[in-house]
């Protein structure tokens, strides 16, 4: 059986997200007073990038994995895949 390292992996995301988020907030704040348009695209590529923090929070639940059968097709690479499927779903909706 695998380490849980849930609440590592959550840990390095809100890190990560705020990192993105203060990046993000220099490049709107350097674009802006400069008026270099490509600095501001960046800072909207940003954005992205911390919408992805997001659902990798979401797609990170803290709560304890549930014990299945051993016959049930709900293996953990199974709804790892489906929860990797629906955040490529989402982001392509969103954006």
């Amino acid at each position: 059986m695998t380490p849980d390292n849930r609440s590592q992996v959550r840990r390095v995301l809100v890190i990560t997200l705020l990192l993105n988020l203060l990046v993000m907030v220099i490049k709107i704040a350097v674009g802006w007073w400069t008026g270099s348009l490509s600095l501001l695209a960046d800072a909207l590529h940003s954005v992205t990038d911390s919408a992805n923090n997001i659902l990798g929070l979401i797609a990170n639940p803290d709560r304890l994995p549930q014990t299945r059968s051993r016959t049930s097709l709900r293996t953990p690479k199974v709804r790892c895949h489906r929860r990797f499927r629906n955040s490529r779903f989402f982001s392509h909706s969103l954006f």
